[in-house]
């Protein structure tokens, strides 16, 4: 994998992650969904790549949230 194909992915997937955290406060906007149809025309194969490190970045953020939560009811106690 080239150097410029590595941070086109790596761009373009935080894209995604950042518009689903901007809009996540509004109902029935579906932006992610809109880009991942364009990002299917302009690129094709490399889509899949980017959404997979989509869907990592998601994982990632909900493991965070996930020990932060533990972390506050222990500390409560």
């Amino acid at each position: 994998m080239k150097t410029k194909e590595l941070v086109t992915i790596a761009i373009l997937a935080a894209l995604l992650y950042i518009v689903q955290v901007a809009f996540s406060f509004l109902p029935n906007i579906e932006l992610v969904s809109l880009l991942i149809l364009i990002y299917t025309l302009v690129f094709d194969k490399m889509t899949l790549k980017i959404i997979a490190v989509f869907i990592i970045l998601e994982g990632v953020h909900g493991m965070i949230q996930g020990i932060q939560g533990i972390m506050e009811r222990t500390a409560r106690r």
